[in-house]
């Protein structure tokens, strides 16, 4: 699945996280082309990500190695604002990286490191938290992230230091955060 992006109509802005401007963003759709008619489309539940010969079948044929795809995840911040987390790749979190620095209250609140955390997916496509060594900590349901990251899953809390509490939600097929 592809990340959210937002789109700003009047200065033509985009941004991977919902914010405002003097016009609210609205969601990026970008345009594909139609499918044929002759195929139907149905939503996956799993991807391919690799595949493995077998001595025992004719050359060239491969059996896929087939697991689900990664659970969409996002934060609801004490700032009402929801960030969408990684379905590949990285994200840093602190109050020098978006999505926090351009919110006034995570730039006010003293809890927050300037470069706090790292969110990624790991080979099987889990999400972990991995703390930056903040002055604070990172705790996921109470416990310290420490020396190796730790997994994240909805329903879980990450706080940022002692009081920063982001409770992780599922995002639905539109980006929306699910409430539980």
């Amino acid at each position: 699945m592809e990340a959210v992006t937002w789109h700003c109509p009047a200065c033509g802005a985009t941004s991977s996280y919902e914010t405002t401007c003097m016009i609210d963003f609205v969601q990026y759709v970008p345009v594909r082309p139609p499918e044929p008619e002759a195929v139907l489309s149905t939503p996956t539940v799993a991807q391919p990500t690799s595949t493995v010969s077998d001595p025992q079948l004719a050359p060239g044929n491969e059996i896929e190695d087939v697991r689900p795809s990664p659970e969409r995840l996002a934060l609801r911040t004490p700032w009402r604002r929801v960030v969408s987390l990684p379905d590949e790749g990285d994200l840093l979190m602190g109050r020098s990286h978006p999505p926090l620095k351009e919110i006034p209250e995570a730039l006010a609140s003293h809890q927050i490191s300037r470069r706090h955390l790292r969110l990624f997916r790991d080979r099987s496509g889990v999400l972990m938290v991995e703390d930056f060594k903040s002055t604070n900590g990172t705790f996921v349901d109470g416990v310290a992230v420490r020396e190796q990251p730790v997994p994240l899953r909805a329903g879980q809390i990450l706080r940022f230091g002692l009081d920063v509490e982001c409770p992780v939600v599922r995002i639905n097929e539109f980006g929306e955060p699910e409430d539980d």
